[in-house]
């Protein structure tokens, strides 16, 4: 069993208990309508309760919700529908058998309405959702997108939990896309935020996704020894809780797994499941499922049908009819393997007709979202001819009325002519001074890229010379020790070879130093490639600082001034953490959107530094420079202790227009 979770998008409660303590406060209400603060209270409190009986009855949940939302709307409480329609969206995603298309649908127009600062607080766990959603269909890729977003916006606020939860989702994602030591790096990054953060329920999460991790690798000795210190946590301070059994169970599927022991495995899987073990309903289901599986692999396929009857019976009290369709395909299957052809058909018939069921309500919600379609389009239609009426009445009241007011409109449009040619004169002179910062930008613009192209170009000199000039005597050199080898027989002699060997890595320096100079790969390599080799080339040199490369999206096509300066930053930003960071890990990351936004983010775990007290050294500025050369954006974020990120974007858009 793989019990490999998106974590939900917050602890169910965390984004609720904010709201009393903003509530006094702001109530987000709009324009001209007048809220009772006792009805906003209410409305929290009663989404508060769908989501507290969410994972046992979502419908009921989805009910209360969509009255939530339809009743805030009416009264104006606007952060009270955006809330309703997010935790409606996490019911579909996470509770109601999967309704993603309608998870999407709800959630597509949030961020545009998230406008206050108590709202924004509320969108990087929108996009996280969203990137659930996206995951759970199979959409690695677009999920990473959204999860990225979702760290991008919290950068503002470091919400340590939210970043925990990103890290989790993010590792499922690539785990999901076959790529395990990837995985590793970002559950092992939220297993600290959690540990750190005393997030008990999330500490148990990342365990899980890593003990899967090392189990899909084969590696059960470290899978057994992180699931048991998950235990180890759950019992100490989440007993009984839903991590405590997905943990019990995984240890179960482990040992079955590893040993093919059925004994060890329903040992804990039945542990999992026990009275007193407070486990949501989907979890539950998952479990009881892999006990069923497991009897019948053992042969016993009469007690798996027990099992198999306890899922769909729970699954029908719960109204997950994802499951009571597999559970109805099972026990068909099961009965039919043990000769009991009326049992097995009348599963079978129950089976089709559910499913016969789910299509046809399918095809009836297709059919309203058309219907509501053409009915709002008759209504525009019908408000358009309205105003058409409108403004043809208008005109003949205009027409009828003109020769009376003739006079006064005389007089009013002398002053209106006044007052325009005022306005143009102010107009004129604002445009003469635009038009004068234009180009004193402009011209900035232009000598700052004549700099950055006359030090490119004495880079490239230097690396000729070096490589050419010393490189080539050095070469000489080596040929002429090599013959005073031969002729006075000085192959044993350790001070000879010592030379010769200080010779040889004089020679590896000088041409390392000269292809920085002269990065001719990019342009036969490309961005992505010429990253790679340079951070290759220089791991030795870094020892025992890792750095990862991380890129998404397509490189190949960038403008030439683009990727050396992103080239050259990224062996500025490097060489700073090596020379002032003191760390042991820098995660670049290279990311270009479906708005052709280029995205560098550097994140490093080292010392960090205070901002206001540290001046800007001639590095730093150097990358400053080059983001302003092209039109770029870039802020850092660091604290002493606790890091450096950071984030450089090039709108590409733009980028192509300025040169062009």
């Amino acid at each position: 069993m793989r019990i490999t979770h998106i974590v939900i998008s917050g602890l169910l409660s965390m984004t609720l208990l904010l709201h009393n303590f903003c509530l006094a406060q702001e109530n987000n209400v709009q324009p001209g309508v007048i809220v009772n603060i006792k009805d906003t209270t209410t409305t929290l409190k009663q989404i508060q309760e769908a989501m507290g009986i969410s994972s046992h009855y979502p419908d009921s949940a989805i009910n209360l919700l969509l009255t939530c939302r339809e009743d805030s709307r009416i009264t104006g409480f606007h952060y009270g529908a955006l809330l309703s329609a997010f935790n409606l969206a996490k019911v579909y995603v996470h509770y109601d058998c999967g309704k993603i298309e309608d998870a999407m649908a709800t959630l597509a127009p949030l961020p545009a309405q998230c406008r206050t600062e108590r709202e924004m607080k509320l969108l990087p766990y929108i996009f996280n959702l969203m990137g659930n959603a996206e995951n759970l269909v199979g959409k690695e890729d677009k999920a990473l997108q959204y999860y990225m977003q979702a760290e991008k916006v919290d950068a503002r606020y470091r919400t340590d939990s939210l970043n925990c939860m990103l890290y989790n989702n993010i590792g499922t994602c690539l785990m999901n896309n076959q790529r395990p030591s990837q995985s590793l790096y970002y559950f092992s990054k939220a297993e600290a935020i959690a540990e750190k953060g005393k997030y008990y329920s999330l500490y148990i999460y990342s365990l899980i996704n890593k003990g899967e991790i090392y189990a899909a690798m084969k590696d059960y000795t470290t899978s057994e020894a992180v699931i048991l210190k998950a235990i180890q946590i759950a019992t100490a301070y989440k007993k009984g809780s839903d991590g405590h059994a997905l943990a019990l169970a995984s240890l179960g599927m482990l040992y079955h797994r590893r040993d093919s022991s059925f004994q060890k495995a329903f040992t804990y899987l039945e542990q999992a499941v026990s009275p007193g073990m407070d486990v949501m309903t989907r979890s539950k289901l998952a479990i009881l499922g892999n006990i069923a599986l497991l009897k019948r692999r053992q042969g016993k396929t009469r007690e798996s049908i027990r099992y198999y009857e306890e899922v769909l019976k729970l699954a029908q009290a719960s109204g997950y009819r994802d499951i009571i369709q597999i559970s109805r395909k099972n026990l068909a299957r099961a009965y039919y393997s043990i000769g009991l052809y009326r049992n097995a058909f009348d599963y079978a018939d129950l089976f089709m007709t559910l499913r016969d069921s789910i299509e046809a309500e399918k095809t009836i919600d297709n059919l309203n979202k058309l219907e509501l379609q053409f009915r709002t389009a008759l209504k525009d239609k019908e408000l358009a001819e309205n105003r058409l009426q409108l403004s043809l009445q208008e005109r003949r009241i205009e027409k009828k009325n003109f020769w009376i007011i003739a006079t006064i409109s005389g007089a009013l449009l002398l002053c209106v002519l006044l007052l325009l040619l005022y306005r143009n004169a102010l107009h004129k002179r604002r445009l003469v001074s635009d038009r004068i910062q234009l180009l004193q930008h402009q011209q900035q613009i232009g000598r700052l890229k004549a700099m950055m192209e006359g030090e490119e170009k004495e880079r490239k000199r230097l690396g000729r010379e070096l490589h050419d000039g010393i490189g080539g005597m050095i070469a000489a050199l080596k040929m002429g020790f090599s013959t005073l080898q031969e002729q006075y027989g000085m192959q044993r002699n350790k001070g000879y070879n010592d030379m010769m060997l200080l010779l040889d890595e004089t020679g590896k320096e000088v041409r390392k130093t000269a292809h920085n100079l002269m990065p001719e790969m990019l342009s036969r390599l490309g961005l992505k490639d010429a990253l790679e080799q340079y951070l290759t080339g220089n791991k030795s040199a870094w020892h025992p600082l890792h750095v990862e490369l991380q890129a998404h999206g397509h490189m190949n096509d960038l403008p030439d001034p683009v990727q050396l300066a992103i080239y050259r930053t990224v062996q500025e930003l490097v060489k700073n953490v090596v020379q002032h960071a003191k760390a042991s890990q820098v995660l670049i990351q290279l990311n270009r959107d479906e708005d052709n936004v280029l995205s560098l983010m550097a994140e490093d775990d080292g010392i960090g530094f205070d901002q206001t007290e540290t001046s800007q050294g001639i590095g730093l500025q150097n990358i400053k420079d080059r983001v302003n050369n092209l039109q770029g954006t870039l802020s850092i974020h660091s604290e002493k202790g606790g890091g450096t990120i950071i984030q450089i974007e090039y709108d590409l858009n733009k980028i192509n227009t300025f040169d062009t």
